[in-house]
């Protein structure tokens, strides 16, 4: 059984650090379409959407690269599921706010 959990987290760090290698490395390729994405949401203020363009794909990237090599695995799933449960509620403000915007 114990094998069985090991392979498992395994295979699921390893499949939660190519979405978000993926999705990290787009968004920086692209930042000024982030960053205008980012700005549609009308949650930041505009001298901070800039800083969270530039910092959110190199976030996602570097907790990507943490959890492929096992390294600090927790803390990057932690700090990953953050970044998840900020972009849901940022959603759910979207929508009870009934703006219609395209974020990506």
């Amino acid at each position: 059984m114990n094998v069985f959990m090991n392979v498992t987290s395994m295979l699921l760090r390893l499949a939660l650090a190519a979405v978000f290698g993926w999705a990290g490395s787009m968004k920086a390729l692209d930042p000024q379409s982030l960053v205008m994405s980012i700005d549609n949401f009308n949650l930041l203020p505009d001298h901070l959407t800039p800083f969270m363009g530039f910092l959110m794909p190199w976030v996602e990237v570097l907790c990507a690269v943490l959890l492929l090599i096992g390294w600090r695995a927790r803390a990057s799933a932690l700090l990953l599921w953050g970044v998840l449960v900020t972009f849901i509620g940022a959603i759910i403000s979207v929508i009870f706010r009934d703006m219609h915007i395209e974020c990506g």
